[in-house]
């Protein structure tokens, strides 16, 4: 069994950690009609399920010098901009697990029985600040022919799907996750503040 696959469930964690906030467009209805490959979203209306519990002590990315480890932690980690077959769209997180694969969460991509509801989709790498485009990239993705999902269901399946980037490979540029084959044995915790 490859690397990436054997230790896909460690970085699932990771991501939704990361993301709390962002991930989960799809499932909590946040989406939204324009492009995807517009890196600005439109204003969202809100559905009031994408809320933060407690205070927001988040701190944006672009607030950290680029050589911040914050920074160089989350070079791969970037935007997935899926576009529905609907002709709505939506927003999900996606980290770099390869040159030219991409870990995100199967609901972004499926439905609860397994049906494809997406039709394109486009990743956004180094998307720091709205309005500012320079030293951002983006890569079509495959998202009709996944490499790997696990969708959730009664025997408790995680919530991933492994997707190929078409146009390049990012991982080269933006560098991959380090994936562990024992991080399943603890939660993984950052504690920034009032420790």
């Amino acid at each position: 069994m490859a690397k990436w696959r054997r230790t896909a469930w460690s970085l699932l964690g990771f991501v939704l950690f990361l993301t709390a906030p962002l991930s989960g467009a799809v499932a909590q209805s946040i989406e939204f009609f324009g492009s995807i490959y517009d890196l600005d979203p439109p204003v969202f209306e809100s559905s009031g399920l994408e809320q933060l519990v407690g205070d927001d002590d988040t701190t944006p990315l672009n607030q950290f010098h680029p050589q911040d480890l914050y920074r160089q932690l989350a070079r791969p980690v970037g935007r997935l901009a899926v576009e529905f077959k609907t002709g709505k769209s939506a927003y999900c997180t996606a980290a770099l697990v390869s040159d030219d694969l991409i870990l995100t969460n199967a609901h972004c991509i499926f439905d609860a029985s397994g049906n494809n509801l997406v039709r394109a989709g486009v990743l956004s790498m180094g998307y720091l600040s709205a309005g500012v485009k320079e030293g951002t990239d983006q890569y079509e993705v495959a998202t009709s022919s996944p490499i790997e999902f696990g969708t959730p269901g009664p025997e408790g399946a995680p919530d991933y799907v492994i997707l190929r980037v078409k146009s390049g490979d990012p991982g080269k540029t933006w560098g991959t996750v380090q994936l562990s084959n024992d991080a399943l044995a603890c939660p993984h915790r950052v504690v920034r503040f009032d420790c």
